[in-house]
């Protein structure tokens, strides 16, 4: 069909050509779940020509101001049908704009958009998988539905029934295979990006290095010295895909899921175990027949020399470099402590089947023992003490993050080691004999750590020996707490105090803890050596509050006007024990009142006698006294009993 005329057939055509006819091919409506596809018919020439004609803006033709009806005299209702026709456009405007505005249904809308694509996906999917797997779609008269009729005799013969089969399942074929070329490309760039997202989150924490197309990393921890050992390398490679699985269920009903990680790494075999260093403080209490258990080996201790090359590639890199360099680190602390414990010679050192055991004093043993575990997910179960094993990797870590030389200021000074306290230039300068005098000495790992470990043992003697007191004897009571706790010294504050007899004072003292002694400090400034014995330490405290009790009886008695005769520290009991003694009267010397103290926790010794008023001479005869029981005595307190007792004998 043309648009225009022509007034002679011979002249050219003017005008545009337009076809104005539909297309012959019938589109696909629906595919049913027997293969069956329903058509739609396409427009015919009629149809055609009136889509076309409703598609026409003749607004637009006739123009934005014309009207259908004829002009009107009145120019006030021309005005008004002006402003009525605009009114109406520009609402028709505003209701095509919002037409075309997608309603947003809150900040999640675009997660639901893509989740309900992704369903419609799967559905096609399975449409698809459930047409081939029907025996229905593989009928030939289905495929040649439409096809001419003329030739229906020969449908049915065999070879047109297997030419339509392989026909049908190679379009299947054709299908299935672009699909998988465009997921595959796709699930490869997603690996692609995650592969090198991880790899910079794992150059965050590990060297790494590339040579050619290969990548490789350093598990080695020292700061300073040569990086990227031979025996301390790991290999970086890229998890192979799992294109063909999809995560679809299996055979045998389980889902088949993808790796959370895209990098695998191939540790070293000596270092494909997990080790714990465990130190811990041993008694030495062996009897004769019994066995020794320092040297036990466990049940399952060489189950890590099963060692597996490709199990390190099945764990996430992140806990595998962890296990291996751990393993590196407790390797080489222990061997370190293996070769200056071969430097001792004031100590007994055992070595036996990655057990190291050192002599600490009297019956304590230092252990140090290299504990492995498979190369497996999982706990591992924590041997030793914490402490310990904590301050053994500081004192390690110590040592090697700090530089063997210091950098001078300057370029042209030279490297030195000396700390930067003593290296002093210009007229404050030090001699190189001063120098190595006021240098601290250098002492080894080993050193380092018996000290510490000597130290600990007492610090939990003490703390021991405190507990047990504060349960045993309440009255005076004690208190105590930390003014200096350090890996070699701690100071311990304490003093004595009455309940509800502040006002006498308190006994206060100090207990210091070495690496090699106990010592309780008196306010005096009077060192009471305790060596190592908790029991002297015990006996020292017993011995204070003696004394504390006796100067607290001495003021309250000078409170009530009784006449103290005499108050001795120094005195012994029978027994040859430290016992401070008591001897006072009333203020009419009517009575006389005897007290001693045991140091060895016993309650007070009191006797009472009667002064006459015809004696002349003072006699000490200790048949003369009435001994008082203690425990009878009036009062929940000693400072109560012994207020109400010199109360009561007051005249």
């Amino acid at each position: 069909m043309y648009a225009g005329s022509t007034s002679h057939s011979s002249r050219v055509h003017q005008g545009v050509q337009v076809s104005v006819e539909s297309l012959h091919e019938w589109k696909i409506a629906e595919i049913g779940f027997n293969g069956v596809e329903k058509h739609v018919k396409p427009l015919s020439f009629s149809d055609t020509v009136a889509d076309y004609a409703r598609r026409v803006d003749w607004r637009k033709i006739v123009g934005s101001n014309a009207t259908f009806d004829g002009p009107s005299d009145d120019e006030d209702e021309a005005e008004d049908k002006e402003h009525l026709v605009e009114s109406e456009k520009e609402q028709s405007h505003k209701e095509a704009i919002a037409d075309t505005i997608v309603p947003v249904a809150g900040p999640w809308h675009s997660v639901a958009k893509a989740l309900h694509e992704s369903l419609q996906q799967i559905n096609i999917l399975l449409d698809t998988l459930n047409i081939i797997k029907s025996t229905i779609y593989l009928n030939p008269l289905t495929i040649t539905y439409h096809e001419d009729r003329a030739g229906e005799s020969h449908m049915y013969s065999k070879a047109f029934y297997w030419q339509t089969k392989r026909k049908a399942l190679s379009q299947a074929h054709n299908t299935f295979e672009n699909a998988l070329k465009c997921r595959r490309k796709d699930i490869d760039d997603v690996e692609k990006n995650s592969f090198f997202k991880e790899l910079k989150k794992m150059r965050e924490s590990w060297r790494i290095r590339k040579v050619g197309n290969n990548i490789f990393g350093d598990l080695g921890y020292r700061i300073y010295g040569p990086k990227f050992d031979t025996a301390e390398l790991f290999d970086i490679t890229r998890r192979p895909s799992k294109n063909n699985e999809f995560d679809l269920p299996s055979s045998s009903g389980v889902r088949i899921e993808s790796s959370p990680s895209c990098i695998q790494v191939q540790v070293p075999l000596h270092l494909m175990r997990r080790t714990v260093l465990a130190v811990s403080i041993e008694i030495d209490e062996l009897k004769n027949g019994e066995k020794n258990l320092l040297f036990e080996r466990r049940a399952n201790d060489l189950d890590y020399t099963k060692v597996d090359p490709e199990q390190s590639k099945k764990i996430l890199w992140e806990h595998a470099l962890k296990w291996a360099q751990e393993t590196l680190v407790c390797r080489d602390i222990f061997t370190i402590l293996l070769r200056d414990s071969v430097a001792l010679k004031d100590r007994i050192c055992i070595f036996r089947d990655d057990v190291l055991v050192i002599y600490l004093f009297d019956n304590m043993l230092l252990k140090i023992e290299n504990i492995y575990y498979p190369f497996e997910e999982g706990e591992i179960p924590e041997v030793g003490v914490k402490y310990l094993n904590r301050t053994l990797r500081q004192l390690f870590t110590a040592e090697i993050s700090k530089a063997p030389q210091r950098r001078q200021q300057f370029v042209l000074l030279p490297l030195v080691t000396t700390p930067e306290q003593l290296d002093a230039r210009g007229p404050q300068a030090l001699t190189a004999e001063e120098i190595e005098s006021r240098r601290p000495p250098q002492t080894s790992l080993l050193t380092k750590l018996i000290s510490v470990a000597s130290h600990y043992v007492l610090v939990e003697k003490v703390v021991d020996v405190l507990g047990k007191y504060m349960l045993e004897y309440s009255d005076p009571q004690l208190s105590w707490k930390w003014l200096r706790s350090s890996k070699n010294f701690s100071l311990i504050f304490a003093y004595h105090s009455h309940r509800n007899y502040e006002h006498f004072g308190k006994n206060s003292f100090y207990i210091r803890v070495r690496t090699g002694d106990l010592a309780v400090l008196t306010k005096e400034n009077q060192p009471i050596d305790c060596r190592r014995d908790p029991e002297l330490l015990s006996h020292a405290l017993k011995l204070l509050a003696c004394n504390y009790m006796l100067s607290s009886v001495g003021q309250l008695a000078k409170t009530l006007a009784w006449q103290v005769l005499h108050a001795i520290q120094n005195s012994f009991d029978e027994k040859g024990d430290p016992a401070p003694t008591l001897y006072a009267c009333n203020q009419n010397a009517t009575r006389l009142l005897f007290m001693q103290f045991h140091s060895s926790g016993q309650p007070p010794t009191l006797r009472v006698r009667k002064f006459s008023q015809g004696e002349t001479t003072l006699s000490n005869n200790i048949d003369d006294f009435t001994e008082l029981q203690y425990d009878r005595l009036v009062g929940s307190s000693f400072m109560k009993k012994m207020d109400n007792l010199l109360s009561l004998l007051r005249n």
